[in-house]
């Protein structure tokens, strides 16, 4: 049997989660049999989208009356189903602990768990040997309800359910699961999760439809087969936030920014001592803004008569270009002659000062033994925290002093710097033929990530923008795989929604790879560190290679780095940008392909 043969029953498809789930079935071939109650419209759309063969509907019913369900259940009398997905589910204020409201209790239930268990049991012939019951449950499931105490109830009694369904189903090789979801955002969102709960959850975020949609999908596949009676959580890591142990950590840590490390560099006068121990990660001795005025801030107060030590440990990858690394060079020249530079290897500290290195982490900066800056770099707002602490303090001071004393008595080598690169040697100035060149290369497999901030000479009708887009659409047709992400401002968004360029370019990358265009002022908001990267745009060919945008004249339109150390943080600002499209943040704009 292939997919387009398979048929799931998805209750509450026609919004939210539920769409998301039965978009992701209708993607992958399967015949959707959706029910609704007011939402009408919306599953008429996936109707209309998909076909009617595909997508089957039923309604409206009101689960909160179970007649109701036992007339969906006559209705599919006869229906076989490959999977069935109990996703409906409603929500009520109104039986609180204080005032609390029975006939609002009772509909909740009937709606989230009596209607899972009818259809669990009422139609267990309607479900084919070896299918699969995924229930929708919730992270509420965990937690005491001060509030809504039918939700969180009936979504508790689920996993019980679930669990009872998968040892009665068994025989008949049909697995039964569920998933708990957190905070999703769809219509139902409180104003707590669509704003309190990001604080609370690891990854500062609540979640989107699809990324439930996927799990669920993936319970129904092959890929799952051996996965059964097991309830999945899909919160972000909300449910192993402790707030007490969260509140004690943020009491002794204070998370800071950048103006954090200027101010304290800013307080550091003549007989001041500054210790800076760091495994150079790709944000630091960058050239960014940022790391330039921390350079600033620190030679001024050498000036003062601060004394400054830095130890920089590299791996091989990374150690010429940190010799050669003009921001280097520049700290090396401001800490001389009161403080001291080395660049060491990282195996040589491994070697000689194992447990010194374990108490490095991601790096630290001592001020006077007396306040420390830990690196822990999320963005530009958050570069790591400061700790008074003696106790914490003290180790990371033992840390240092310990390294310094093998390199001051020569067991560990301190690398001599190598002349400094200047710009000239690290960028290649390059025009439109060396953009033709490396399309005209590229081949099956290859891969071509290009941002653009769209700029005013960039997707227009002349001759050398035309020729780029016959270049590109070659390289897809042979099998190369094209990215293209184009930022937009308020005053091309129109333009570019509707240019044929445009249009071209999503078609011909649609097969292999694919194109957005996205606001400017949605990529500042949810990527404002990776939006500062963007400068006039690049292209960057296999993560290696990358074209930077900076027109002067058709014969040179910027310029090559293949410095891949320079190279990692465009890719990386790249895949942020998408990540934040795929997870809802960011909404593409439609392209008139008419």
């Amino acid at each position: 049997m292939t997919l387009k043969d398979k048929t799931v029953l998805i209750t509450g498809a026609s919004r939210g989660i539920g769409k998301a789930i039965a978009e992701k079935f209708l993607q992958n071939g399967y015949q959707v049999h959706g029910t609704f109650f007011a939402s009408k419209d919306k599953i008429l759309e996936l109707q209309k989208q998909y076909g009617k063969n595909k997508v089957i509907i039923y309604g409206p019913y009101d689960f909160t009356n179970t007649n109701e369900t036992e007339k969906l259940i006559e209705k599919l009398t006869g229906i076989e189903f490959d999977a069935v997905v109990c996703n409906v589910g409603t929500f009520s204020e109104n039986d609180d602990f204080l005032n609390f409201n029975l006939k609002e209790f009772n509909k909740v239930m009937n709606c989230n768990l009596y209607t899972t268990l009818l259809l669990g049991i009422k139609l267990q012939n309607n479900i084919k040997n070896g299918g699969t019951i995924t229930i929708m449950s919730s992270n509420d499931a965990y937690s005491g309800a001060f509030a809504s105490i039918s939700y969180s109830l009936s979504k508790a009694a689920l996993l019980s359910l679930m669990k009872s369904l998968c040892v009665n189903y068994g025989r008949r090789n049909i697995r039964v699961n569920s998933v708990a979801p957190g905070s999703i955002s769809t219509d139902m969102s409180t104003p707590e999760q669509e704003y309190d709960a990001p604080k609370f959850t690891p990854i500062s975020r609540i979640g989107q439809p699809h990324e439930v949609a996927e799990v669920i999908y993936f319970l129904a596949s092959p890929n799952s087969s051996f996965i059964n009676g097991e309830n999945i959580t899909i919160d972000g890591g909300y449910s192993n936030i402790s707030v007490l142990l969260q509140g004690e950590s943020q009491r002794i840590r204070n998370f800071e920014g950048y103006q954090c490390e200027y101010d304290l560099h800013d307080t550091m006068n003549k007989g001041d001592h500054v210790m800076i121990l760091t495994p150079c990660p790709y944000y630091n001795y960058i050239d960014t803004p940022e790391e330039h005025k921390i350079a600033d801030q620190i030679a001024a107060s050498t000036k003062r008569g601060a004394i400054v030590d830095e130890i920089l440990i590299v791996d091989e990858e990374k150690e010429t270009y940190m010799r050669e690394n003009p921001l280097v060079h520049e700290h090396a020249r401001s800490l001389s002659p009161l403080g001291s530079l080395h660049i060491v290897r990282k195996k040589d500290v491994i070697k000689h000062c194992p447990e010194s290195y374990r108490a490095m982490g991601g790096g630290f900066g001592i001020f006077n033994n007396k306040i420390a800056f830990i690196d822990a770099y999320e963005s530009q707002q958050y570069t790591g925290y400061t700790v008074k602490n003696e106790e914490w303090i003290k180790p990371l001071s033992i840390a240092f002093k310990d390294i310094a004393k093998h390199i001051n008595n020569g067991e560990i080598k301190s690398l001599k710097l190598l002349p400094e690169k200047t710009d000239d040697q690290i960028k290649k100035p390059a025009g439109y033929k060396h953009a033709y060149y490396l399309y005209d290369k590229m081949k099956k497999g290859d891969e071509l990530i290009h941002l653009s901030p769209c700029l005013s000479y960039t997707y227009i009708d002349n001759p050398e923008e035309q020729e780029l887009l016959n270049r590109s659409r070659a390289a897809s047709k042979r099998g190369a795989n094209i990215y293209e992400l184009l930022i937009v401002d308020e005053n091309r968004e129109k333009e570019l929604q509707k240019s044929p360029i445009v249009k071209e370019y999503y078609e011909s990358t649609k097969a292999t790879g694919g194109l957005y265009l996205v606001k400017k002022k949605d990529v500042i908001k949810h990527c404002p560190d990776d939006y500062k990267l963007i400068g006039a745009g690049y292209g960057i060919f296999n993560k290696k290679l990358a074209f930077i945008d900076s027109y002067e004249s058709n014969d040179c339109i910027g310029y090559l780095v293949d410095d891949k150390l320079l190279v990692k943080p465009l890719v990386t600002s790249f895949d942020n940008v998408i990540a934040n499209i795929k997870n809802g943040k960011i909404k593409p704009l439609k392209i008139s392909i008419d």
